[in-house]
């Protein structure tokens, strides 16, 4: 829970803390999450629950089995069957029928197979896949990660080749951020933001108002420096500021056309390389081009 919240490092960090999911501040002691959820039943794991975009905290969890967790994920859509019963997932409309001929058509897709496996129409983003011969395979682990989050096993899906001009003006964007790093000027040498290209780009993120707050108060000033002393190193790509007995986390947004949409995409990208000009002390403009000319 922790892990995936605050570690940055954590495989599953973009699907979780990433997407500003966090553990509510009184689940940093064990003992509060004992005496809240009481002790794990045989056979259970943690579950965010009814809210599955919601935080880690009381009120939104449950001990779930791993049935339970499957029809509780946010790539779950919704079918309804020709006779016009609703299912929340493919899943119960294929247990409702006997695993047999679900003809449930997604809610979302307007589809209308009469296979069991419930074709579904998938309504997010290009996958990136290589080709080995045989089979396709996710070009990396993120990719990987994707279309665990994205696609059921055993369901079948149509591919279709993706001509993007836009991942070309991703790609150059990150390379900008890249050289903005690498030129950083020696007295920011030891900070928390200029240990890697990416640090950089969250703390700019953050610093541009692209991101989201979580507030604690704490009982005294001395508690509030001892929670955020206990923050800052568990997640190196937020920003923990202390006022008083309040203590409030920063963490970076997504930066992608489908978290934050066409246009404040493309405004955080202009905002973020510009702040990254300014903290270097060159010309607005002057990492974009030469992120440019190297390429």
């Amino acid at each position: 829970m922790h892990q995936r919240c605050n570690n940055h490092r954590s495989s599953h960090y973009d699907r979780y803390g990433g997407r500003g999911i966090v553990v509510c501040g009184r689940w940093t002691s064990f003992e509060n999450f004992l005496d809240d959820m009481g002790p794990r039943p045989r056979g259970t794991t943690l579950d965010r629950w009814p809210n599955a975009d919601g935080n880690y905290e009381p009120g939104n969890c449950r001990w779930a089995t791993s049935k339970q967790q499957c029809r509780n994920r946010r790539s779950n859509r919704p079918v309804i069957r020709d006779d016009g019963l609703r299912f929340a997932t493919m899943a119960e409309a294929a247990e409702a029928t006997g695993g047999t001929d679900a003809s449930a058509t997604s809610a979302q897709a307007g589809r209308n197979p009469s296979r069991a496996h419930l074709e579904l129409l998938r309504m997010s983003g290009p996958v990136l896949l290589t080709w080995d011969g045989e089979a396709f395979h996710p070009a990396n682990r993120h990719w990987a990660r994707e279309c665990d989050k994205r696609f059921m096993v055993g369901e079948f899906y149509t591919l279709a080749e993706h001509n993007d001009r836009s991942m070309n003006s991703h790609r150059h964007y990150f390379a900008a951020v890249n050289d903005a790093w690498r030129n950083l000027p020696e007295h920011y040498s030891g900070l928390p933001f200029a240990e890697s290209a990416e640090h950089l780009r969250a703390y700019a993120l953050i610093r541009t108002g692209y991101c989201d707050a979580h507030t604690i108060v704490c009982s005294t000033k001395a508690e509030a420096a001892r929670m955020a002393a206990f923050i800052r190193p568990i997640d190196a790509f937020s920003v923990v500021d202390v006022k008083e007995a309040t203590v409030t986390r920063y963490v970076a947004k997504s930066q992608s056309m489908k978290a934050m949409g066409k246009q404040e995409f493309q405004e955080s990208k202009t905002a973020v390389l510009d702040f990254l000009d300014d903290l270097i002390g060159v010309e607005r403009g002057t990492t974009q081009r030469n992120a440019g000319a190297a390429a």
